[in-house]
């Protein structure tokens, strides 16, 4: 008889195993040739040692990534090579920018286009997700999520402004490259303006306000955010109540403020709230 073989067969039609990722469209048009990163240090740009890739030819991009999505950001860099699907045939941009798109947790679906660059400017300037979304919306109509694919679903008005939102964008560029500054203050003209038509006067005007990072507050306040003591409380109480050691403590936990009087004594230790 002939010998026996260690080596196990194939099992037929076995799916291959899953690779983590984060999936989507790079929208304007469907945009070919772009390049998408995940930006984890969150300077709009993707950086050597960023998880990035290439869109196809339908402007679709599978980025290998594991781990939490939530509140991350993926940046889409267009370029002139860059080819826009919605465009006439021949059609070069006339400068470089980036789209970005900030994460709510999913890893399919997730595009990014000129709308979802309106949510991430209003978030860097201070706002929720869901305040930038409502914020959004009032340039775009409240039916609008920003999220969606509006190319898949047919929206010719929300496809209209992205086009009108790029082109401003790329007219305002300087030596062939619109900024992250350039590209954030030109959304937010817009928005304060509600109209995607803004002028130099209006995104100058943006300049001068406040860059935040990126946090959610609704999503920050759920979990306890910090806490401090209240040393003139402190000694307040300490002298009234003859204690060798008393602290207001105080965090913000569950979206307010919470206040405890910690009372120290020896042996033991007890715990008072106010």
């Amino acid at each position: 008889g002939g010998g026996g073989s260690n080596e196990s067969a194939p099992v037929a039609g076995a799916a291959p195993a899953a690779t983590a990722s984060i999936s989507g469209k790079a929208i304007d048009g469907y945009l070919a040739g772009a390049t998408v990163c995940l930006d984890l240090n969150a300077n709009n740009a993707c950086d050597d040692g960023e998880p990035s890739t290439t869109t196809n030819a339908t402007g679709d991009f599978v980025l290998p990534y594991e781990g939490a999505t939530d509140g991350k950001r993926l940046v889409v860099q267009v370029t002139p090579a860059t080819k826009d699907l919605s465009r006439p045939a021949g059609f070069t941009f006339p400068a470089s920018y980036s789209m970005s798109a900030v994460l709510d947790g999913g890893t399919t679906g997730q595009h990014v286009s000129p709308l979802t660059s309106l949510v991430t400017a209003q978030m860097e300037a201070g706002m929720s997700r869901a305040e930038a979304l409502r914020a959004v919306q009032t340039l775009l109509g409240n039916a609008v999520d920003p999220t969606a694919d509006f190319v898949a679903n047919g929206d010719a008005a929300s496809a209209a402004k992205a086009s009108a939102i790029v082109d401003t964008i790329t007219s305002l560029a300087r030596d062939g490259k619109a900024d992250a500054a350039t590209v954030r203050n030109v959304l937010n003209a817009m928005v304060a303006k509600g109209d995607v038509a803004v002028t130099q006067a209006d995104v100058d005007a943006q300049a001068s306000k406040p860059l935040y990072a990126l946090t959610d507050a609704s999503r920050a306040l759920a979990q306890p955010l910090y806490s401090f003591i209240d040393l003139s409380f402190a000694s307040v109480l300490s002298s009234v109540s003859g204690l060798a050691s008393t602290q207001m403590v105080q965090q913000i936990a569950n979206g307010g403020l919470q206040k405890a009087v910690q009372i120290l004594r020896t042996p033991e230790i007890g715990r008072a709230h106010v």
